[in-house]
């Protein structure tokens, strides 16, 4: 089974590969996928757009339910955030309407990766399972006048590990 933080790194290595590996997310040919947490303002001054950060057990922790004579496995339950960047194309309300439209379709397209599998296509490197997800769409606009589209995809995650 190995160590929980080796599992938890498993999972969050199996969604930098999925999403350098899917061509329905607008990330590119060559995807820059991070596992890291950042304002959009830090990818925009890189030019680092479009790019995506995956971001393990933040903002609610890891809950772990213990079991009585700590002989059973430990049940752990944790956030994973995936979020994702593009440069908008302008602030009339025509594009900024297409282009919510379009990049909401990619944070649906993100969700399909994890449907019609053989294991139910929510199992992450059989490391974790997926209890479900939530997604928000939006944009954000520099100091600038520069527009950055986003989505972002909350995971709740559900894994199982062996008490020491």
């Amino acid at each position: 089974m190995g160590t929980t933080s080796t599992r938890i790194n498993s999972i969050v290595d199996s969604l930098i590969s999925d999403l350098q590996g899917a061509t329905t997310l607008g990330l590119g040919a060559s995807p820059k996928v991070y596992e890291r947490d950042e304002h959009p303002q830090a990818a925009l001054n890189r030019g680092d757009l479009p790019c995506a950060y995956v971001i393990p057990v933040m903002e609610g922790g890891d809950t772990i339910t213990s079991y009585i004579g700590e002989t059973g496995p430990h049940r752990h339950e944790f956030p994973i955030t995936v979020t994702a960047y593009y440069m908008g194309n302008d602030l009339t309300s025509t594009q900024l309407q297409t282009d919510l439209r379009t990049v909401r379709n990619y944070a649906y397209n993100f969700l399909d990766l994890y449907k019609g599998t053989s294991t139910g296509g929510r199992y992450l490197a059989t490391a974790g399972f997926i209890r479900d997800f939530k997604v928000d769409v939006g944009y954000w606009i520099s100091g600038g006048g520069q527009v950055v589209h986003f989505w972002i995809v909350k995971m709740n995650m559900t894994m199982s590990t062996c008490a020491l």
